[in-house]
């Protein structure tokens, strides 16, 4: 008897411990997807707060590009005088998406300048000499310019157009980005073909951004150079 209820006991205790065992097991497993659960919980919940925090970057970057012209830049296009036509009609552009604030441009006939300084006024005076060589220079008042917008500035006299085969301006624009321009007008099968050099000047010190725009019929030399001065 003594013997049976030994190893009842034991049995017992072994089912205890069995039972004891699984549930212990459980309550880990359990304990694990939970832990599990939490932490995918808070995986998507980081991954939501860095697309917020990189939608709110992007709206902030946005803002203020719409502030201060962002990348944008103005440039100014010059029309050829139509036939019959002594005038150039000249227009500012943004192409960009953003305005662009504080506009001065300021172009010179080149041809023109060369003229006035052959037969300026002998004169010790620098200030005298720039004032009398501004008569080259057209400047227009400071402006404002809208995305993808085009303002149309006035007109440039083309004196003897029907005449010239060669026409050179040079622009110049100062705004948040500054632009240099060397335009330059040739007639070719009695039409007038643009080309245009741009040094594009942003913040720093990092130098300037070129870019070209020159009429496939732009005339050229022998080599395929462009034929860019007089």
């Amino acid at each position: 008897m003594l013997v049976f209820i030994g190893a009842v006991v034991s049995i017992v205790g072994a089912a205890v411990a069995g039972l004891g065992t699984l549930f212990a097991s459980n309550q880990r497993a359990e304990f694990e997807r939970q832990l599990r659960k939490k932490s995918e919980e808070i995986s998507k919940k980081s991954d939501e707060i860095a697309i917020r925090n990189a939608e709110i970057a992007e709206l902030n970057k946005q803002v203020a590009a719409t502030l201060t012209g962002g990348d944008n830049y103005s440039y100014v296009q010059i029309s050829p005088p139509a036939q019959n036509s002594h005038v150039c009609e000249v227009y500012l552009i943004n192409r960009g998406d953003y305005p662009v604030y504080d506009v001065s441009v300021q172009i010179t006939d080149v041809k023109r300048l060369l003229e006035l300084s052959h037969v300026a006024p002998p004169t010790g005076s620098a200030m005298q000499m720039g004032q009398y060589l501004a008569q080259a220079v057209t400047a227009y008042p400071t402006l404002n310019i809208g995305p993808k917008k085009s303002l149309p500035l006035g007109m440039l006299q083309f004196r003897d157009s029907d005449t010239e085969q060669y026409k050179a301006y040079n622009v110049e624009i100062t705004g948040k980005r500054s632009l240099s321009q060397e335009i330059r007008l040739r007639r070719a099968k009695e039409k007038w073909k643009y080309g245009d050099k741009r040094s594009i000047f942003g913040p720093g010190n990092s130098g300037p951004r070129r870019e070209e725009l020159i009429d496939p019929e732009f005339p050229r030399d022998e080599a395929g150079k462009v034929q860019w001065g007089p």
